[in-house]
């Protein structure tokens, strides 16, 4: 159904995508992953959905 209609789910949520699927939907994504370190070098903002689904 979310990509059916091209939803995207409140992350804060119980969100049951994979990071392909994310992908998909943020195509900026790359760039995202690309300064996040500049704006967070020390991890402050990270959990485990940002490490393990958005690969950052």
């Amino acid at each position: 159904m979310i990509l059916l209609f091209d939803a995207r789910l409140h992350w804060g949520k119980w969100c049951p995508v994979t990071a392909d699927q994310i992908e998909q939907q943020y195509p900026e994504l790359p760039t995202f992953r690309e300064i996040c370190p500049q704006f967070d070098p020390n991890g402050v903002f990270r959990n485990k959905f940002v490490d393990e689904t958005l690969e950052i």
